[in-house]
């Protein structure tokens, strides 16, 4: 989970679909934090009217949301502006969303912490990044921590297999 300060707030990122399927990213507050769970700031803007090329996000820095673009591109979320798009009295920036970036949440394992080792027996590759993945089901997913991460051809993590242990 990414954490990230955005003005006073420790926050992590929360990634959605708007009704047009472009990807919608929220700040949060982070875990231990006094505003925990607490919506921060909307970081992406929905233009459906105007063209969004596939991986890309409008960024809402303007009003309450000032900064959020520089804070964006340092903590590694996006890249920096490809153009900007006027939507009224407002310029607003187009950039394209780093790797790696997780949309959505779905799946969950429950793994016998017994069993555990058998994530490290599956069939596995290295990409050219270093990152080990690991072949279940035909389908490769990369492992971090007790989660698995599935990759599409896009760049994008379309789901996050939770891998919750019990005793047994």
């Amino acid at each position: 989970m990414k954490t990230i300060k955005f003005k006073e707030w420790t926050c992590v990122l929360e990634y959605a679909e708007y009704g047009n399927r472009r990807t919608a990213i929220s700040l949060i507050g982070a875990p231990g934090t006094e505003y925990e769970g607490q919506p921060i700031a909307v970081a992406t803007v929905n233009l459906p009217d105007e063209e969004l090329a596939e991986g890309n996000v409008f960024i809402k820095d303007y009003s309450e949301n000032e900064g959020i673009y520089d804070c964006l591109i340092d903590a590694g979320v996006i890249e920096k502006r490809i153009r900007f798009v006027v939507s009224g009295h407002i310029i607003v920036p187009e950039c394209k969303l780093c790797d790696e970036i997780l949309v959505t949440t779905e799946q969950e394992i429950i793994f016998p912490i017994s069993r555990m080792e058998e994530i490290n027996s599956l069939p596995k590759r290295e990409k050219k990044s270093g990152v080990e993945e690991r072949q279940i089901n035909g389908e490769w997913f990369f492992r971090k921590g007790l989660k698995l991460f599935r990759q599409t051809s896009t760049n994008f993590v379309k789901d996050i297999i939770n891998i919750k242990t019990i005793e047994k």
